[in-house]
């Protein structure tokens, strides 16, 4: 009797470590971080794959507008198409802006480029010019084959 009376208390000899909890909530925080950072990523590439897309496909921008604005606005299907035709016959002027702005543009990003490139080595200035040409292609996009209003009017 007296023996169990001398374990009463103590712990005995062969119990299991005591686990440390700071290991797993090292590794649920960092599966936690990754997961918000390739979820970033992944929407920040939709995200810019779609404005991509808008700049060099802006004959769809009408249809893509009145579809967003429908979901916003919660518009009926009248409201859709007279949305989107103000769009379409809007687009025309739009484009003539475009038109008019984008030689200063072009200009402006000429002489960047051109003094960017006055400040590189040889072999960095290769990379710079080909790295720049396809920004350009990708955000600026050929202005459409119709014809403005001034080009319409012009004489030939």
């Amino acid at each position: 009797m007296s023996d169990n009376i001398e374990t009463i208390g103590h712990p005995p000899a062969h119990a299991p470590p005591r686990r440390r909890r700071w290991p797993s909530v090292l590794l649920a925080l960092s599966l936690l971080l990754s997961g918000a950072a390739i979820g970033a990523g992944l929407a920040t590439i939709v995200i810019v794959k779609r404005f991509q897309y808008g700049f060099t496909h802006p004959e769809t921008f009408p249809a893509a507008a009145a579809g967003r604005l429908r979901r916003v606005l919660d518009l009926t299907p009248g409201q859709v198409q007279a949305v989107e035709s103000i769009l379409r016959r809007r687009h025309a002027a739009l484009q003539e802006i475009r038109r008019e702005f984008r030689p200063r543009l072009e200009s402006e990003l000429d002489q960047i480029q051109r003094e960017i490139a006055e400040t590189l080595k040889p072999d960095q200035a290769a990379r710079w010019e080909i790295w720049i040409r396809d920004k350009r292609a990708q955000w600026l996009p050929p202005l459409s084959d119709v014809p403005g209003p001034a080009a319409a009017s012009a004489p030939s």
